[in-house]
């Protein structure tokens, strides 16, 4: 469990204008932090990976990204192994981790760790395209991982391969490249396209059940809960950040909703307790109601959002981070802001996840940072190394992260006995230089992520752009995937 600390009276929460530092706390959920520091066993004990409980099959382990593990391990920690890919130019995409494998696709193959050594236990090649988080399913009575592989260039599909012995399973074509990679509920797969498209896939027989035309481009992974498919997509004749609500027995749609005109990007979808959050370029997080989509509250920020990050959800809380490198604890009734720690580096391809009582997230300067999950303070950090920390996968005496850099990396760690705990606030005061230069990196990454694509899409992909409405954008290219 993770305890709550109490905000302090008189604390105003914010719908408009500038948003004040943050304070921290009063009173300390003790609790919490003596679970810090003793719990959190190593790989000593041994690791088990079901795919539930405890297990992370999918990105942000669940099919509504609550990026959330009771059987993690607790800071402090140390680092268990580190595995450098080939033939994976252009990085990895969100590891899984099942059957004592950690799972991750590259550009051109899918490579399998084991998760206890960090040496390759194999790899397949697959079609060249964007890296896109894999799951893990049960398929015919056993293990199977599903991946989406191809790019503009030839055949797109999502592929299903036995974990036993990685021979195919089923092949399902898709219209265009994915990005959002595969989501997991019940007996269906689902997965989104490039140009909007969205689809409904039947576990045992790779037949397409449905599917669903969308505005714009998918490229966030898609949430489903409660008998719907949440997509945040982007672009359209209106070019706008729109939310969608599927039936996930049909395809129908349920609800759809621009709830930031002018907003650019915005963060994937996270759905708990009956809300979907979204954190948007407008600088706020949005949660929406789950059935009718519209708004339930919504909170400023500080910082806009990274189309490759979600928020997570835990003990009835979201927990984000914006791209400035500040990280939010807000009420998941209230949106009311619980606590904020200002990291003060970008945070571009990490989401937050909540583990033995800590919030992990990876920054751009190569830092893993654990956050007291209660009060916000700074508990544990890793090294400054060469490439940013991207997405991460929580299974029982392991924590892996995504490395950055000129190919594919993953590091492991494991829980430390001999490590110290940190305790250190938030800052009080902003660096003013400093915040001039995330602020202006935050607005390049922005740039980035919505010119660049059109125009490397208009030179890619023109044959297969012949047929959008007039005012519409090129699919995105397959650089950037969470």
């Amino acid at each position: 469990m993770i305890a709550r600390a109490r905000p302090e009276e008189g604390r105003t929460h914010l719908s408009h204008g500038e948003l004040p530092r943050s304070r921290r706390p009063r009173l300390r959920a003790l609790a919490a932090a003596a679970a810090l520091a003793l719990s959190g066993p190593g790989l000593a004990a041994g690791i088990a990976f079901a795919q539930a409980p405890g297990g992370w099959s999918q990105f942000q382990k669940d099919a509504g990204h609550s990026g959330t593990s009771d059987a993690g391990p607790a800071p402090p920690y140390r680092q268990a192994w580190a595995f450098e890919a080939e033939q994976a130019e252009g990085g990895l995409s969100a590891p899984v981790i099942a059957d004592g494998l950690v799972l991750a696709v590259g550009r051109e193959a899918v490579f399998a760790v084991d998760a206890r050594t960090g040496r390759e236990a194999w790899r397949i090649p697959r079609a060249p395209g964007p890296p896109a988080p894999p799951a893990v399913a049960e398929i015919r009575g056993a293990a199977a991982l599903l991946f989406t592989e191809g790019g503009e260039d030839g055949e797109v599909a999502v592929r299903a391969v036995s974990l036993a012995d990685r021979s195919d399973l089923w092949e399902a074509p898709l219209g265009s490249p994915s990005r959002t990679g595969v989501t997991v509920e019940g007996d269906r797969a689902y997965v989104g396209d490039v140009r909007g498209g969205v689809y409904a896939i039947e576990l045992d027989s790779g037949e397409v059940a449905w599917r669903a035309e969308t505005e714009g481009s998918a490229s966030a992974p898609l949430a489903v809960s409660d008998g719907a498919v949440y997509a945040v997509t982007r672009g359209g004749s209106a070019r706008l950040i729109v939310v969608v609500a599927l039936d996930a027995s049909s395809g129908e749609r349920i609800w759809s909703t621009s709830p930031a005109p002018g907003a650019a990007v915005a963060s994937g979808p996270t759905v708990g307790d009956g809300r979907v959050v979204v954190g948007f370029a407008d600088r706020v997080v949005r949660a929406l109601d789950a059935a009718s989509g519209s708004e339930a509250w919504a909170e400023r920020a500080n910082g806009i959002f990274s189309p490759a990050g979600t928020a997570a959800y835990a003990e009835g809380d979201a927990f984000i981070a914006d791209i400035a490198g500040q990280v939010y604890r807000l009420d998941g009734e209230t949106g009311r802001r619980e606590w904020d720690h200002a990291l003060n580096d970008l945070v571009v391809r990490s989401s937050p996840v909540v583990v033995g009582g800590a919030v992990l997230v990876g920054l751009n300067d190569g830092r893993l940072v654990a956050l007291d999950a209660a009060g916000g303070d700074l508990v544990w950090q890793s090294d400054r190394t060469p490439g940013l920390v991207g997405p991460l996968a929580v299974a029982p005496g392991l924590v892996v992260a995504v490395k950055g850099g000129d190919g594919g990396r993953l590091v492991a760690y494991e829980h430390d006995p001999e490590g110290a705990l940190l305790r250190i606030p938030s800052p009080t005061t902003l660096d003013p230089g400093r915040q001039v230069l995330l602020a202006l990196a935050s607005v390049l990454l922005v740039a980035a992520a919505v010119l660049i694509p059109a125009r490397l899409a208009a030179r890619r992909m023109h044959p297969a752009s012949a047929d959008l409405a007039p005012g519409e954008p090129a699919p995105a290219p397959e650089e950037g995937t969470p």
